[in-house]
């Protein structure tokens, strides 16, 4: 039998246990076993462009692409393929993405990049590509911007496109960095984080582990001036304190050193108003789940608080209420 009537007869063989899955109430992919599904997460900063973009290939466009992954045709994609074929293939769905801000067209660049194949029906396989793409935006003017963002990967071929789009500067950016600020408490309770530390991370950095509890504490003084750091960037950001004022506004009241005084005042000019949602959002988070679970409530309950806070649409105002 010629290649193409092989590959036409174990296709017709896979539709075939497709239906026969479906007809028993097997799993089915969501979008249909023949589809091509990406979807464009957009983050925009000040800066720069980061571009989350996600191809989902149900279970017969799955096994037709693994015959191109699967170079030496031994039926398996080991590592090295796998890194070979998404080395080759972001780069070129990056190359069908069309991103301008203003006009001027925006290159994308690959930063990294995952290949898993997921279960499907019948014991066959989908497969998923995550690329991370970025760009770096032109410096900006006194008008307001505009961007614009295409996709024309995949064209003809049947499936869903999705985008969403995440502006940095909004007002989700306090339960973003709230949450994930507020994770680390759940994440590593009471002494947890500083068991973990003197077990894995000191050691690997070279650091006397002796030291970690000591280290954890100053840093749990230092908590209680946080809200200096947000007094600076508000002075700086209303022009009430130049560069070199703000730093010495660090060094006195938030008690940094001045090497990394300098540092933040420039993290507040690269950044401006967004460095209030580290603090305030922080606050935001665990009073909210504070006020759900009660103060006293097992970790188990403040995971699952804080997963649904993660997963259901919520406004930072409704933190405060």
């Amino acid at each position: 039998m010629r290649p193409v009537a092989r590959r036409g007869a174990v296709l017709a063989a896979l539709a075939a246990i497709l239906l026969v899955a479906g007809a028993t109430g097997a799993a089915a992919h969501p979008l249909g076993n023949f589809t091509v599904n990406t979807s464009s997460g957009l983050r925009v900063g000040p800066d720069r462009l980061d571009v989350d973009y996600v191809v989902d290939m149900a279970e017969i466009p799955t096994f037709q692409t693994r015959q191109a992954i699967d170079a030496d045709h031994d039926g398996t994609v080991g590592p090295a393929e796998a890194a070979s074929w998404r080395d080759r293939e972001c780069p070129r769905l990056a190359g069908g993405l069309r991103a301008a801000v203003d006009g001027r067209a925006l290159a994308l660049s690959v930063a990294g990049s995952a290949l898993t194949f997921p279960k499907g029906v019948g014991g066959l396989e989908t497969l998923r590509l995550e690329c991370a793409l970025d760009g770096r935006l032109p410096a900006a003017g006194e008008a307001g911007r505009s961007l614009t963002y295409a996709d024309g990967n995949h064209q003809g071929r049947v499936g869903w496109r999705e985008m969403t789009v995440y502006p940095l500067y909004s007002p989700m950016s306090l339960i973003a960095e709230g949450t994930a600020n507020y994770g680390v408490e759940v994440a590593f309770p009471g002494n947890e984080r500083t068991e973990f530390e003197q077990r894995v991370l000191y050691p690997l950095a070279g650091i006397d582990p002796a030291r970690a509890a000591e280290f954890n504490h100053v840093m749990q003084l230092l908590e209680e001036l946080k809200h200096v750091n947000t007094q600076a960037a508000r002075k700086r950001v209303d022009g009430e304190l130049d560069a070199e004022a703000t730093a010495a506004y660090l060094r006195r009241y938030g008690l940094l050193e001045a090497d990394r005084a300098k540092k933040y005042v420039q993290f507040i000019d690269a950044m401006r108003s967004y460095v209030i949602n580290y603090g305030h959002g922080l606050e935001l988070v665990r009073a909210w789940i504070t006020k759900q679970v009660g103060p006293n409530a097992p970790n188990e309950q403040r995971w699952e608080e804080l997963e649904r806070l993660l997963t259901t649409p919520i406004l930072p105002s409704d933190l405060g209420t």
